[in-house]
């Protein structure tokens, strides 16, 4: 059980760095803009269209940096379980 907590919280961490990357990308309609050009506020219109999708993926990547956290220092008791994460039944 302890290192199927870790796993998930690495998984979801690294779908969530590809999620911020994936927001990060210029429109196609603006040859001008830069990567990550996208993800705050621009003046006089608003948020970015990657705003929303590259802060909640920061979010997540956040979260699941607490579940390692909490992982290395056995605070939940998955983190403490020497069980197996699946049984033989």
């Amino acid at each position: 059980m302890r290192v199927a907590e870790l796993v998930t919280a690495a998984l979801l961490g690294l779908f969530s760095i590809y999620l911020m990357w994936k927001s990060g990308e210029p429109a196609g309609w603006n040859s001008d803009a830069q990567r990550f050009d996208n993800v705050a506020f621009i003046a006089g219109e608003g948020p970015g269209s990657g705003f929303w999708p590259f802060w909640l993926a920061v979010i997540m990547l956040v979260c699941c940096l607490c579940i390692a956290w909490n992982w290395h220092r056995r605070r939940t008791p998955a983190s403490r379980s020497t069980e197996p994460f699946l049984d033989g039944y």
